[in-house]
């Protein structure tokens, strides 16, 4: 039996013509998918959901599909999109999931060369559930690793007019000395050398600059770890750090991307202050905006960085 369980609309300006929904993109980062309806103008929309099976509705008021609304987003949630025009004008997109999501919707306004758009967000509770599991507890003891030098990486992509900087941070410092090893060394120690190490690295190419966020004993808080590097104007962020673990035959070494968790309470934090967060977001002011469509920049904003910053892992 189906049951209606959400329910949302938003109105905005529409036009006497009838708003082309041009196409859907889809992505995923961690529990959740995300789909953005991109259209011709303005346009009215109403969403809801449906149990049994799981379901979500989207009605665009006066609106037809442009032709690329063939093909379905590819996202882990949704398991079949199917499109029709109904006789009042409304088209609808039926998105079949594969389980109960929480949804959530804005519409963006044209901005930075992009028209309208509306985002779709399907977030599934057992997804978030298996990643938190997921996530291994920190070891009691640490190991010496050996490093090997790395083959040449590939020239990035250079900004027209000065070099990448990448600000290299050494985790933990001063009163902080992170893990101790077997033989008495600490954490801050060996990250501090690596660091700079790394920096040297990077200076001896023409495209590349390093800053350090520190570069003595010293203990910073993360959020002066950061200032320092944005007022460097870094291109790229780089923690390092020697964890523990349990077992002396352990080797190599580890990439983590922004946590899911840490990012959430650092986006709330930066809503309260939407004067100083242009800067997460390419220099587009939030000043201007209501909290929910500042959320949904940020979040756009914090998707790609993930995106990107696996990829560089990688």
């Amino acid at each position: 039996m189906r049951s209606l369980t959400f329910l949302v609309t938003l109105m905005v300006c529409c036009s006497a013509h009838a708003v082309e929904v041009q196409r859907v993109v889809g992505s995923t980062v961690a529990a959740r998918a995300r789909l953005v309806f991109e259209t011709s103008g303005a346009v009215s929309y109403q969403i809801f959901t449906m149990n049994n099976p799981d379901r979500v509705v989207i009605d665009f008021k006066n609106a037809r599909a442009g032709r690329a609304m063939d093909q379905p987003p590819n996202v882990a949630s949704v398991k079949h999109m199917a499109v029709t025009r109904r006789a009042d004008g409304t088209l609808r997109v039926v998105l079949d999931l594969r389980e109960r999501c929480k949804v959530g919707a804005a519409l963006l306004k044209p901005e930075g060369g992009v028209g309208y758009r509306v985002v779709l967000d399907l977030d599934a509770p057992s997804r978030s559930a298996a990643i938190a599991a997921s996530v291994p507890a920190r070891p009691p003891a640490v190991v010496a690793a050996t490093l090997r030098p790395p083959h040449a990486p590939a020239a990035p992509r250079q900004r027209p007019g000065r070099a990448l900087v990448v600000a290299i941070d050494a985790g933990h410092g001063g009163q902080d000395a992170g893990a101790t090893g077997p033989t008495g060394v600490y954490e801050k120690d060996v990250v501090l050398a690596v660091a700079r190490h790394l920096a040297r690295l990077i200076d001896r190419r023409p495209d590349m600059r390093a800053v350090l966020t520190r570069d003595s004993d010293l203990y910073l808080p993360l959020r002066s770890r950061m200032e320092r590097a944005r007022a460097k104007r870094a291109d790229l962020f780089i923690s390092i750090h020697a964890d523990a673990v349990p077992g002396k035959h352990a080797y190599g070494s580890s990439v983590y991307a922004l946590s899911e968790k840490g990012a959430s309470s650092a986006m709330a934090r930066y809503l309260a202050d939407k004067e100083n967060a242009s800067d997460l977001i390419g220099g587009v002011s939030l000043s201007d905006k209501d909290d929910m469509l500042a959320k949904v920049l940020l979040d756009l904003s914090h998707n790609k960085t993930m995106q990107d910053s696996l990829s560089l892992g990688d």
